[in-house]
């Protein structure tokens, strides 16, 4: 079954993977500023200059190629060939030196605690927590840090809206079919695989603007901007501080 998973998740990304010229220009965006979250994920690795990074899932290889000009020493993997030729391709154009290997992080073989850090953008929720945590955690130095940005199953309302208008009314399902959104059980298992403490927060707050990402595709800026002033205020309710869809979860740091 597990094999059957990785075949389609391999499948999904190869089709997925942009071509060479959307790298680039993805490169160039987050070289002026990536996402608030992202940065959050980054930031909590620690000084970069030298630092050996484990970017798993890395998909075209952007983030790969930013953590490695800010001067990280970066092994980026993936499943998906057709996205690691884009990343050999990205890092051959940016003058950045990155250690692509493509496979399943469990078929790989890397030496236990070879890494200074673990990151991983929107990788663990395709994935089965139960293996790839304690692999992720086993290639950590003791001392190690590891962050993730994540979708989360927190938000009931959202929850709804992926379970039953995902895929209808003009909706589109936009993540491959074996996705699921990570459970507060999740984060406590991976707490545990990791062996440490494990903080749970958000640079940028994403529900009610998820409408906009979702069916509008920014495509009327004034939409964007308001939904994202409600998410800002809602951001600030105690019991619905956890309810953002995307939240980057910190391990070590």
């Amino acid at each position: 079954m597990e094999a059957e998973r990785v075949e389609r998740e391999q499948s999904f990304w190869d089709q997925a993977a942009p071509a060479a010229a959307k790298a680039w220009r993805q490169y160039e965006r987050a070289q002026a500023g990536v996402e608030p979250n992202v940065q959050m994920a980054i930031d909590a690795l620690g000084p970069l200059d030298g630092l050996r990074i484990l970017d798993f899932a890395c998909g075209a290889g952007v983030l790969s190629c930013v953590l490695a000009s800010r001067g990280a020493k970066v092994t980026a993997v993936d499943l998906s060939p057709v996205s690691i030729e884009v990343a050999c391709e990205l890092a051959s154009r940016a003058q950045v030196d990155v250690r692509f290997l493509a496979g399943d992080l469990l078929e790989l073989e890397l030496d236990p605690g070879c890494f200074d850090a673990v990151i991983g953008i929107y990788a663990l929720h395709h994935v089965d927590i139960s293996a790839y945590a304690p692999a992720l955690a086993a290639l950590l130095t003791q001392d190690g840090r590891a962050a993730f940005v994540e979708t989360m199953a927190a938000n009931p309302l959202l929850r709804f809206a992926r379970r039953h208008l995902v895929g209808h009314l003009g909706i589109p399902r936009l993540g491959s079919p074996d996705e699921h959104p990570l459970t507060d059980e999740d984060v406590a298992f991976i707490g545990r695989a990791f062996g440490k403490g494990v903080h749970v927060g958000q640079a940028e707050y994403l529900f009610v603007s998820m409408i906009d990402r979702q069916a509008l595709f920014g495509r009327y800026p004034r939409v964007d901007r308001t939904l994202g002033a409600i998410d800002r205020q809602l951001a600030r309710i105690p019991p619905l501080e956890g309810w953002s869809y995307r939240r980057v979860i910190t391990i070590g740091a």
